[in-house]
Formats: C-alpha cells, sequence, structure tokens
C-alpha cells in the first residue's frame, strides 16, 4: 500500500498547476473571440461553425432565455384573477 502512494504522489503533483506560472486573466475578457460548431438537425455529416466575441454569445443567450420566458402558455391561479 505504501508503494502505491509513493508512486501516486508524483503524479498527484505533477498534475496540479503551479499558480506563479499561471498568467493574470483580464479583468474584462467579453473581446475574446469564440466559436462554437452546431450540429445541423436531421444531418450526421452538416456542421455550421460561428466566431462571435463571449459578449455576444451571452446576449444571444439571453435573449433566447427571455423568448423562452415571455412565450408559452400563462398559468393563472383563480385566486389571483379575482383580486384577492
Amino acid at each position: 500500500m505504501k508503494t502505491l502512494i509513493l508512486i501516486a504522489s508524483p503524479a498527484i503533483l505533477l498534475s496540479m498547476p503551479v499558480a506563479a506560472a499561471e498568467e493574470p486573466k483580464a479583468a474584462n475578457d467579453d473581446s475574446k473571440i469564440v466559436c462554437q460548431i452546431a450540429e445541423t438537425t436531421g444531418s450526421r455529416l452538416r456542421k455550421s461553425r460561428a466566431c462571435k466575441m463571449k459578449s455576444e454569445w451571452r446576449e444571444e443567450a439571453r435573449q433566447q432565455r427571455d423568448l423562452l420566458d415571455n412565450s408559452g402558455p400563462r398559468v393563472v391561479d383563480a385566486q389571483s384573477r379575482r383580486g384577492g
């Protein structure tokens, strides 16, 4: 059991990132371009690639969320309709 721990310990230490070697992240990283690949429905081969800034992806996701939140049937309980 001790030999297993001794063998595994260097592997664990090597897999840990070194804090000093990491470069500091920019405070505003919204201008970074991110590409996403979307598969076309009904096709195994056709894929499309879209590249946008992170802020654009975030805004598009927000708009889609708002659209889904504002569409569909509204559930209103009887008590709120009567006003009390």
